[in-house]
């Protein structure tokens, strides 16, 4: 294994995707801080409100970390939005952002991750 992938803090995978531990701008430092990391670009926030960055591995497979998306509804709601107005900003139906907002962290995802 090279030192790039070695310093990688990665949460888990789960379906081609790796999902942010709570502490996301930690996780960026420690990216940053690797030798001859090449990104496909820079962090960045999708239209629907995921942060999400693209880096390659030493192979030069590209690597997407990103926000599970109950953390990304939480996120939302812990800024004052109704569920109608998150469903609307991730153009989502209100059911999904319930069931997110419902969801139970583990181990970086949600359990309602684990289930699709």
């Amino acid at each position: 294994m090279s030192a790039s992938a070695a310093c990688l803090p990665l949460s888990i995978y789960y379906k081609r995707h790796w999902l942010f531990r709570k502490n996301k701008n930690g996780f960026l430092q420690k990216l940053a801080a690797c030798p001859g990391i090449r990104y496909v670009h820079p962090p960045k926030e999708h239209s629907w409100g995921q942060r999400v960055v693209r880096f390659y591995d030493p192979d030069l497979h590209i690597i997407e970390v990103g926000e599970a998306m109950p953390a990304v509804a939480r996120r939302f709601q812990d800024r004052g939005m109704t569920t109608e107005q998150i469903a609307a900003r991730m153009d989502v139906p209100c059911d999904a952002v319930l069931r997110w907002l419902r969801a139970e962290p583990v181990c970086g995802a949600s359990a309602d991750a684990k289930q699709n």
